[in-house]
């Protein structure tokens, strides 16, 4: 029941969180969107494009059953 809860939490987090991006990232124009800003991922659409990425390979790994190994921090 722990878990299931945790899990809902996140998600919960999940979703409300992208959909703050999503909202802010909306409001900004084509350049500033692709402009290089000297980051790792350069610009606010390629982050958004690696945020998208990692979030859809976690969520494909855990329904595939496969268990995390070691910590991403």
């Amino acid at each position: 029941m722990i878990a299931r809860q945790m899990l809902l939490t996140e998600l919960n987090y999940t979703i409300w969180a992208n959909q703050r991006l999503l909202q802010d990232a909306s409001e900004l124009s084509e350049d500033e969107l692709r402009r290089n800003l000297g980051a790792s991922h350069a610009s606010v659409i390629r982050t958004l494009r690696h945020i998208y990425d990692a979030e859809r390979l976690t969520a494909d790994s855990r329904w595939r059953g496969d268990a995390p190994t070691g910590s991403v921090f």
